[in-house]
């Protein structure tokens, strides 16, 4: 199994020939992540604040790792390390 979480997508090989892939959104994620199911969520006020937290948590971890990713892309090209020889 080969997990390419920046897509959010799971790639299964159930044989040789067939490659099933699953997209995961982020609800999905962290309802597996706490083993609960929407129901549980919909009716535990509880279970939807520890949901909302987790999956606030996830945008600013995100958010960072795009700000973390851009600074060195800027970074690279201050310095001249992304040019192109020939």
């Amino acid at each position: 199994m080969a997990d390419l979480t920046g897509l959010r997508v799971q790639q299964i090989r159930v044989d040789s020939h067939v490659l099933h892939s699953v997209h995961h959104t982020v609800l999905q994620r962290i309802l597996a992540f706490r083993n609960m199911s929407i129901d549980d969520v919909i009716d535990n006020p509880v279970a939807q604040t520890e949901v909302y937290y987790l999956w606030r948590i996830h945008n600013l971890i995100g958010r960072r790792c795009e700000a973390v990713e851009q600074q060195r892309r800027m970074t690279r090209m201050a310095l001249g390390l992304d040019m192109v020889t020939d």
